[in-house]
């Protein structure tokens, strides 16, 4: 993986910054059963946290980067994405330190992911529109 990452808002993705490197976070169906097969279901980990409860635990959004990630890994086919781990990525979160910044990159992967990946279809007809426009495509 190169150190210079492109994220695909339409997508859904949403980059993670852990010791200056930014990693891709991609809702999907397989995060979000991996993620509620640990955590319980993810709409209510977003209600609890959107209706300000409590903060999220360390190992909940370590949980959840990881498994984004992952997905992220698998989409683009690159093994270190797909290799991470919940600890390391957990301790590289606890590194970085709770502030509002990680907090709102988190509401926006799970928000995302309780909306299906945001503009998923969007994108993806978009891509299908370019590639027929092109002169090769012809």
């Amino acid at each position: 993986m190169t150190d210079v990452v492109a994220i695909n808002p339409d997508r859904g993705e949403v980059g993670l910054t852990l010791a200056g490197r930014v990693f891709p976070m991609l809702p999907t169906f397989a995060a979000a059963n991996a993620i509620e097969s640990q955590l319980g279901a993810v709409s209510t980990l977003v209600a609890r946290i959107m209706r300000g409860q409590d903060l999220p635990k360390w190992y909940e959004l370590a949980v959840i980067a990881t498994e984004c990630i992952k997905a992220a890994g698998r989409d683009r086919n690159e093994p270190p994405l797909m290799g991470v781990n919940v600890q390391k990525i957990g301790e590289m979160l606890y590194e970085e330190g709770l502030d509002e910044a990680l907090l709102n990159t988190f509401g926006q992967i799970l928000g995302n992911m309780v909306s299906g990946g945001t503009n998923r279809k969007k994108a993806r007809a978009a891509a299908a529109a370019q590639t027929s426009e092109s002169p090769t495509a012809n």
